[in-house]
């Protein structure tokens, strides 16, 4: 996807009113606010109209002072985004029943600060788009992701990660202005379209390999000097009935065609056959290469990173925050959640040098 792409309205009968519903969802903190995953596209366009209205009609002395007007303003409305992957279930499609409870997920119990730990249930594509209009917006200037304890976040596949994984990089490559084919092979100088965005991930744990995976892919990843990181590759279970169908005497009647057709197999194997194994076992070792290689081109591991060192890091278990920092799979071990001082890094220059010396 073009990180420049124009802001898209997925607008429907229902889906407007849940979309606006969510709106409720945004809290403001000092200079620079947070944007938490209820805001919505429609209040991102609405907003800006606004705010491009209000520049337009405000009185300057000259070119200068408006130049400094329009850059405090751009300021006061710079925002975060805040995605707690932590409280999320990602799916392909939501049951229709779904989106009737998906305000109050969203809005969360306001008398608590909106910090519910309820979970939140939402479709890929649009998580996808959220993140895609947040690259889009230029008073998004940045992307934290919150992982929590580990093991809240849940998708339905390394499929939804992926999808997930490549918005994320569409959000960090959104400073740069992509062109097409550069078919005379010219020496080519692409400007910048601002400042790049940074994305930040923190988890106090990081519970299996999926969320490992999605966070890799943000540019700062902070672990918990008390936590760990588990990375156990990927597995695949199958189960077998044969022998609970003879118990009660139940005989299976299927058709297959090729040794490798082994749907049918748990209802009248008990156990893996030689061919059956063989499949699983390159389908398994498929995704987790691609995987692996994904995690080493997300945080520039060096040439170190093989299929060896892969199968060592496996079998040890999980690894410490230290282990993990020494390895160069996270980037920082603070003590606290540094949110709030990367909040308070957008209110001043001063802030911002301390900040990017710390982070």
């Amino acid at each position: 996807h073009n990180a420049t792409m124009a802001t898209r309205l997925r607008l429907g009968p229902l889906g407007g009113l849940v979309r606006r519903a969510g709106s409720a969802t945004k809290t403001v903190f000092a200079v620079a606010g947070v944007l938490t995953l209820g805001s919505t596209y429609l209040d991102w366009q609405l907003e800006k109209e606004r705010r491009e209205a209000r520049l337009r009609h405000s009185p300057s002395d000259n070119n200068n002072a408006d130049d400094d007007v329009a850059a405090q303003k751009r300021k006061a409305h710079q925002r975060i985004l805040v995605l707690p992957f932590y409280r999320m279930q990602v799916v392909e499609k939501k049951k229709a029943n779904a989106l009737v409870s998906l305000a109050p997920q969203l809005i969360g119990r306001l008398s608590e600060g909106g910090n519910s730990d309820s979970p939140i249930q939402i479709e890929a594509h649009d998580l996808v788009d959220i993140i895609h209009n947040a690259a889009a917006d230029p008073d998004i200037v940045g992307l934290y992701g919150v992982f929590g304890h580990g093991g809240g976040f849940s998708a339905g596949g390394y499929g939804h990660i992926e999808e997930i994984r490549n918005a994320i990089r569409v959000f960090n490559e959104s400073h740069r202005v992509h062109r097409g084919p550069n078919l005379d092979h010219k020496a080519l100088v692409l400007p910048r379209n601002g400042d790049s965005k940074p994305t930040y991930a923190y988890a106090d744990n990081f519970g299996d390999q999926k969320e490992y995976f999605l966070a890799s892919a943000f540019t700062h990843l902070h672990l918990q000097p008390q936590g760990d990181l588990s990375l156990y590759g990927v597995g695949m279970s199958v189960p077998f009935l044969r022998s609970a169908l003879d118990k009660y005497g139940v005989i299976a009647h299927v058709f297959k065609h090729g040794k490798y057709k082994n749907a049918a197999n748990s209802l009248t194997e008990t156990g893996f056959t030689r061919a059956h194994r063989e499949n699983t076992t390159a389908i398994v070792r498929s995704i987790n290469e691609s995987i692996c290689e994904s995690i080493i081109q997300s945080r520039s591991l060096p040439d170190s990173f093989n299929q060896r060192m892969w199968k060592r890091i496996f079998k040890y278990g999980s690894l410490t925050a230290a282990n993990a920092k020494e390895l160069g799979l996270v980037d920082y071990t603070p003590v606290v959640d540094p949110l709030d001082s990367i909040l308070q890094a957008n209110t001043n220059d001063e802030e911002m040098k301390k900040a990017k010396e710390k982070w």
